[in-house]
């Protein structure tokens, strides 16, 4: 196995540093020895430990990203002797070789320190690994035979590792008896106060110990990140009644650190909401092992004292909505699994069941419970969960592409016109706007969705409020209205991230990345997406869903900035995505979106790199997969989805036979004809465009190409009314016409102001038309353009020449 030295370095560091969370500065020094080293050089390091271990940075089962601080092992770990470990792999001790008997010695199960416990998530689906333990300072890197052994075993050990282990608790910080644990309720752990920056590890590695210190007793710990966005910097106790009355929590901890002597010391001052201030504070040599008794100590006080986290039921299961809120979704279940019998058959159980299936991307479970409580509830007497059961299960629906959701919201919305709850009339006003949106009943959409902000702000829902900003800020988009857009999204933001809301800060995420991809500015959408990576990564981990859109999103802008390796990887992670979905649910035709996206973008790419039998096949796939959509869902997105793909279709025939007086005529299905002629789209016009040209019918075709540019003129789309011009201008330039072309690229770095300077295919475009006029010194300019934005994509064949040309030529000095 060849694996780097430093990668092997990375992952022992990480593990036998598992106690605790490691800030990116650490481990850069640890690896390379000083601190010039950037987060890009490390985050590669990471990433080849995960690939290692069979981890990736979406699943974070093993090794957790840290948002705005670094890294953690959560994998249980089980110690060993090495000459034991080479047994249970399968391999010889002699393997290891001589050398390991210093580290065997440190691993004697008489003396060593346990592993704290993995938090929850990690606990259920991380493989006991055997590796030596925690130590305080970084160990000696063994010789480059020996650590090649151990690599080798390490692996073969996490991939033997049958049986899923908890690593047991420190023996110096006894846990709270299990059978006296409270009914949780909502708790914040704070940023820790430290003394200097020697352990500034701490700040949020004792968040995360403490909170699962209190998530062992069943309480539910707002996700370090969450109260990372909400608090920076750390709070002192005389602040915390004041807190948690505002947060209204029920418990807030505030950690504080300081020296005593030799020693460590750990201060818990908490603010409870049933019996006031307690303080505890606990003394070792070691600081987390001073953090484990501190955390012990506060479970024994409030345990005694009824821990003031007991509450009603209709508080507990607003508690489990936060922490679905929150993605704390192995939260949510621990806490619906404690509720008694007689409160797990209640509707209001079951309809929170339906909605942590839907957050987790388990869409058809989620339509299931959803019609059980449907089927149950009585609308007379129980309006307001029926209508909460109606409304998961059309969101579920919609995310299946499955048809008949919009009724069931016109049901929701009848039910709570008499209810008392205008949070729910609220939730179901904004979802009737979406279907109006997707409808393309955009003043509809807009009275809706300013009614539902106004019923959420009146309620004093202030979350709620914001995402239906964020959803007038998709609305603003489809239309063309960007700038405006960002402005609402950034609004939306401001609210989203005082709460920690994941979620909702992905959605406005990736609505952003559209914009800059609809204003063609490839590199901010890339930029988004590096923002979107740390909240895939928070709280309870994304939905397949989100991964995907991510994934889409990523390649999409790689391809557009012509960096092609990098977008088919991203298209082999969606891949590999879609088909572990379609493994969990054989039954089911997965995500049939999803998958048309996916090949609609790899026939893109086929298409860059000139290999259009291959951009044929693909465009038909996705042609096949959205026409199952258009079959169960015919809504307005989706039409322009199926027009999409069939201009691609034609695009890629088109690159096969190039047009020529002899050029074979192009061929179609009948059903995708009829589609043609139907046609409403920017996509579906400009084939049928194209098509009519391919088959000697210019009227015709100049009037649909001219219906385009009308129509992306009115949107104001930079991106779309780039594609049409330049559409347009190979139409002219094929009939003789090139002064229009000329006026048409005049009038396009009018209209759209610098996308032609930076999209390949307006600058090819633009080498076209300098070309045809006969500029010399203009079509050099434009050859050099596109020789800088083509990337590792395949130039046309009727142009090599002029960008050899062009390369061969050194360009002016400035000035």
């Amino acid at each position: 196995m060849n694996v780097s030295r430093k990668v092997f370095d990375c992952l022992v560091y990480l593990i036998e540093h598992r106690d605790r969370a490691l800030g990116r500065d650490e481990l850069a020094r640890a690896l390379w020895k000083h601190d010039s080293v950037s987060d890009n050089q490390l985050a590669q390091v990471v990433a080849a430990v995960r690939r290692l271990v069979d981890d990736d940075g979406t699943q974070q089962q093993l090794v957790r990203t840290v948002p705005g601080f670094g890294y953690h092992w959560i994998g249980a770990v089980q110690a060993c002797d090495a000459g034991a470990a080479g047994h249970a792999a399968g391999v010889p001790a002699s393997t290891v070789g001589a050398d390991a008997a210093e580290p065997a010695r440190e691993t004697d199960a008489s003396t060593d320190e346990a592993a704290p416990s993995a938090p929850a998530a990690a606990r259920e689906s991380a493989p006991a690994t055997t590796l030596p333990p925690p130590q305080a300072t970084p160990a000696a890197a063994p010789p480059r035979p020996q650590w090649l052994a151990l690599a080798t075993l390490l692996v073969l050990l996490l991939v033997l590792a049958g049986v899923w282990r908890q690593a047991r608790v420190d023996d110096t910080a006894p846990a709270a008896p299990a059978a006296t644990a409270p009914t949780a309720a909502q708790v914040w752990v704070l940023p820790a106060a430290l003394p200097d920056d020697s352990e500034a590890w701490a700040r949020v590695g004792l968040m995360a110990l403490v909170g699962e210190g209190l998530r062992r007793t069943g309480a539910v710990v707002v996700p370090v990140e969450k109260a990372l966005a909400r608090f920076r910097e750390p709070v002192t106790s005389e602040r915390l009644p004041q807190l948690r009355s505002e947060l209204d929590a029920a418990l807030v901890i505030a950690p504080r650190v300081h020296r005593l002597g030799e020693n460590w010391v750990v201060e818990l001052a908490a603010a409870s909401r049933a019996y006031g201030n307690v303080r505890v504070d606990a003394n070792a040599s070691d600081l987390t092992a001073a953090a484990r008794v501190a955390v012990s100590r506060l479970n024994q006080r409030l345990q005694r004292a009824g821990t003031g986290l007991d509450g009603s039921i209709d508080e507990t299961f607003d508690l489990i909505e936060q922490a679905i809120r929150a993605r704390d979704f192995e939260g949510a279940l621990l806490q619906l699994s404690r509720l008694p019998a007689a409160a797990r058959e209640l509707p209001q159980a079951g309809i929170l069941e339906a909605r942590l299936d839907l957050e987790k991307g388990r869409y058809s479970a989620a339509r299931d419970k959803a019609q059980y409580w449907i089927e149950e509830l009585d609308r007379n007497t129980q309006p307001v969960p029926l209508a909460r059961a109606l409304l998961l299960k059309a969101t579920a629906m919609r995310q299946l592409s499955q048809p008949g959701w919009t009724p069931l919201v016109d049901e929701a919305l009848a039910l709570l016109q008499t209810a008392d709850s205008p949070r729910d009339l609220a939730i179901a006003t904004q979802f009737r706007g979406i279907a109006a949106i997707l409808a393309n009943r955009q003043t509809d959409a807009a009275r809706d969705l300013a009614r539902a902000r106004e019923l959420f702000v009146a309620s004093g829902d202030e979350l709620r409020a914001a995402g239906v900003t964020s959803t007038m800020a998709q609305q603003a988009e489809l239309q063309g209205r960007h700038m405006e857009a960002i402005t609402l999204l950034e609004q939306s933001n401001q609210v989203l991230n005082a709460y920690g809301a994941v979620g909702p800060l992905l959605i406005n995420a990736r609505w952003a990345a559209y914009v800059y991809l609809n204003l063609a500015r490839w590199d901010d959408a890339l930029r988004i997406t590096g923002q979107m990576q740390p909240l895939l990564q928070a709280g309870g981990g994304a939905s397949s869903y989100e991964q995907f859109s991510y994934l889409r999103i990523r390649s999409h802008a790689l391809l557009e900035l012509g960096r092609l390796k990098e977008a088919e990887a991203l298209l082999d992670e969606q891949t590999h995505l879609v088909q572990r979905e379609m493994s969990d649910n054989p039954s089911g035709d997965g995500n049939l979106v999803e998958r048309a996206e996916m090949f609609r973008q790899r026939a893109r790419m086929r298409m860059m790199q000139g290999r259009w039998q291959e951009a044929r096949a693909a465009a038909a796939r996705g042609f096949e997969l959205i026409g199952k959509v258009r079959g169960a869902n015919d809504s307005f997105l989706h039409r322009d989805d199926v027009e999409a793909l069939l201009w691609l279709l034609i695009q890629a025939q088109a690159g096969e036979a190039p047009w020529s007086p002899q050029a074979p005529a192009l061929h179609l299905e009948p059903d995708q004809i009829r589609l043609l002629r139907a046609a409403e789209h920017d996509d579906g016009i400009l084939a049928r465009a194209y098509w009519h040209a391919r088959h000697g019918d210019d009227a015709a075709a100049e009037a649909d190409y001219r219906a385009v540019l009308a129509m992306e003129r009115t949107r104001v789309s930079p991106n779309d009314l780039l594609v049409a011009a330049r559409t347009y201008m190979q139409f002219l330039l094929s009939r003789g016409r090139i002064a229009d072309a000329s006026r048409q690229l005049d009038q396009l770095e009018a209209n759209a102001p610098g996308v032609v300077e930076r999209d390949y295919d307006g600058a090819l475009t633009t080498l076209r038309v300098r070309l045809a006029e006969g500029d010399a010194q203009r079509t050099q300019a434009a050859a050099r353009r596109v020789l800088a934005l083509i990337g590792e994509r395949e130039p046309p064949a009727d142009l090599r020449e002029v960008l050899e040309s062009a390369a061969a030529v050194p360009s002016a000095p400035p000035g």
